[in-house]
């Protein structure tokens, strides 16, 4: 019945396309290459086939290819997927086939199991990688050579070569820890450079606005008494020119009137002018308190106010 099947076609459609065109290709050629007895490039042909296309008819050629080739669990698990496959595809006669070939090579089958008590590691069997969950299961292989290998970061730490030649046989193996990681001293951070001071800056002082304002009308005044001096001087020149006197001696009493009037007029321009300068000092000198009252020292005692900076 296998031998009919073998040679049977894939079951595909009539007219397949794409990549059912392709699977087909393929099996016929693996078809030729194991009536021609190599078995190995056979297997790789219909393993091809049927990832394109997954017909029935090339996994039953593949678990017969496998099973030609010595490889017991890759045939065994084309076998035992063919079944379910076929069940549900309601193909009663590749169920039987399947099962009664699955249950023939069971006994067999060659198992490896691994023990593994390092977290985080991957484990890999012939550059695959073996899932965590199947670690504690024996896990069926084909017999022959095998590298079991353990990584930790993406890098091997240890590998085991595994020679499975003994039927029916499980080989438990103890996958080791990694070595535990160099303790790789922690950098010291270099100590911080230290900031060179920030310069004082001092605020300029806010200004005292009274000390202003008493010097703004003290100088105000100092003014007015200058501008009135200026007059009085001006009527003293006027008068004296006007009396034409010459060595304290005046030509008539009219121009001794004159002489005199200006004499008046000198003392009082002489007067408002020493008042004025002084009141002008003064408010200067309240100016200047009110714009730096920090560095002025003011003090009313009994002989008046005293400013010194």
């Amino acid at each position: 019945m296998i031998a009919l099947l073998l040679v049977s076609g894939s079951a595909n459609a009539q007219a397949p396309t794409g990549d059912a065109a392709a699977a087909e290709v393929l099996f016929r050629e693996g078809r030729a290459l194991y009536d021609a007895g190599d078995l190995k490039a056979a297997c790789a042909k219909f393993a091809a086939s049927y990832e394109l296309d997954a017909g029935l008819g090339a996994l039953l050629n593949l678990a017969r290819c496998y099973k030609e080739d010595g490889r017991t669990a890759s045939a065994w698990g084309a076998y035992t997927e063919l079944s379910g496959l076929a069940q549900r595809a309601g193909q009663p006669d590749r169920v039987a086939i399947a099962d009664e070939e699955a249950a023939a090579l069971e006994p067999e089958l060659m198992r490896v199991k691994v023990s593994v008590t390092a977290p985080g590691i991957e484990l890999r069997v012939d550059d695959e990688v073996w899932p965590a969950a199947a670690w504690d299961s024996a896990r069926p292989l084909d017999p022959g050579d095998h590298l079991l290998s353990a990584r930790r970061d993406g890098e091997a730490y240890w590998e085991k070569r595994l020679r499975l030649d003994q039927a029916g046989a499980t080989l438990v193996v103890e996958v080791p820890a990694p070595p535990a990681r160099p303790d790789v001293p922690k950098a010291v951070p270099p100590p911080p450079v230290p900031l060179p001071p920030k310069p004082i800056t001092r605020a300029a002082p806010a200004p005292d606005w009274p000390w202003f304002l008493a010097g703004g009308i003290t100088g105000g005044v100092g003014l007015v008494g200058l501008a009135v001096a200026g007059g009085f001087a001006a009527d003293a020149s006027q008068a004296w020119s006007d009396a034409g006197c010459r060595d304290g001696l005046c030509p008539d009493t009219e121009a001794q009137a004159l002489s005199e009037q200006a004499g008046r007029s000198a003392d009082r321009a002489t007067g408002f002018a020493v008042g004025g300068g002084l009141l002008v000092t003064a408010g200067l000198a309240l100016i200047l308190v009110g714009a730096w009252p920090d560095a002025a020292d003011v003090d009313v005692g009994r002989n008046g106010l005293r400013i010194r900076f």
